[in-house]
């Protein structure tokens, strides 16, 4: 591809935690920020509603890739537990699936009175800060008492680590085009929910899951109006697209091992199975200068997977590593590029 000129710049990722101090005794300067408004608890980007964008800023201010305000931590805190975490990304999702139908910290946040917002303490506090987000780096002070004495004993064996539980799928899939999808469930020869049955959770990428009553082996797929027909079960850890077969997480055979990742409908992913290493991601919007070559390096989510959000009007990718890339390509958002079969796939 031909070489652009203008370059861009790779966001600096901050290193310290994300705190809100409590005020201190005697503020010397101060503003008034309250103004009675409402703010809706979840609505981190003050869009007027809530959504997946929302969560991802959250992920990004706990990945320390950004910065909230002192107001978008309090709205992010949508489990009323006076800390950001990955938590409050979970009660997100949930809600915009229609998991839940509401926050513990209730709908609206409203300070009463006039706020202050300090400037300059004229004493550092000594309270500990309310909402913290957990720190990336480990503290370098050494610790202030050592033993008084060495251990009298060494012991003769490595200690063995605990066996860890295996992992076990108890949901069934539904891989649909559906906006929102309900599961009515039953166990042969009983009875079952109550029509539509219970709402599914969306993974995104038409993906949606359940865990079933116990003992219920017969289900009805329905939403948007349509219904599938009665539908046994095959067990879980299966996915229904006009047949069961089984669930890997990008929607059919295989298993890629990234469960955990939240798609972004913003991002553009690349799946590493031919091992380049590092991958950079080169971006131009049609009939426009893009990056600088080689591009942006992307973000590694682990097991071969990474992503990169493009820069507004950018369509058009090559991804390269290891002194090997692809040909020109159409980004195609939500979705991951395999460098093995030369495609676009469900992350």
């Amino acid at each position: 591809p031909t070489v652009p000129t203008n370059p861009t710049q790779v966001p600096t990722v901050p290193t310290k935690p994300i705190t809100i101090p409590p005020a201190p005794i005697e503020p010397t300067t101060s503003i008034i920020v309250n103004d009675g408004k409402s703010y809706l608890y979840g609505d981190v980007n003050f869009d007027e509603k809530v959504t997946i964008k929302d969560a991802t800023s959250i992920q990004k201010a706990l990945a320390q890739m950004a910065n909230l305000s002192d107001l978008q931590i309090v709205v992010a805190d949508v489990n009323a537990s006076k800390t950001i975490s990955i938590a409050d990304v979970t009660t997100i999702q949930k809600y915009c699936a229609n998991v839940i139908s509401s926050f513990p910290s209730g709908k609206y946040y409203k300070a009463q009175g006039s706020t202050t917002i300090v400037t300059e303490p004229v004493e550092k506090p000594t309270q500990a800060p309310t909402y913290v987000t957990d720190p990336t780096e480990a503290p370098t002070q050494a610790p202030t008492t050592q033993p008084t004495e060495a251990p009298t004993t060494q012991p003769t064996e490595p200690p063995t680590e605990a066996p860890t539980e295996p992992q076990v799928d108890n949901y069934i899939y539904l891989k649909s085009t559906w906006s929102s999808v309900n599961c009515h469930s039953w166990p042969s020869g009983g009875e079952g929910t109550v029509w539509p049955g219970t709402p599914m959770e969306s993974l995104g990428n038409g993906i949606f899951r359940i865990q079933l009553p116990e003992g219920h082996t017969n289900v009805v797929f329905n939403g948007d109006g349509q219904q599938t027909s009665d539908i046994a079960t095959q067990g879980t850890g299966m996915i229904w697209d006009g047949s069961w077969q089984p669930y890997s997480n990008n929607g059919g055979g295989g298993n890629n091992n990234n469960n955990d990742v939240v798609v972004s409908a913003d991002c553009v992913y690349f799946r590493d199975a031919n091992n380049w290493g590092g991958v950079n991601c080169h971006s131009w919007p049609s009939g426009g200068d893009g990056t600088v070559w080689p591009g942006t390096p992307m973000e590694s989510l682990g097991n071969g997977l990474y992503k990169i959000q493009l820069p507004s009007g950018h369509t058009n990718v090559v991804f390269n590593g290891g002194g090997q890339q692809t040909g020109d390509l159409n980004a195609e958002f939500g979705k991951a590029y395999n460098n093995s079969t030369g495609r676009w796939e469900n992350v």
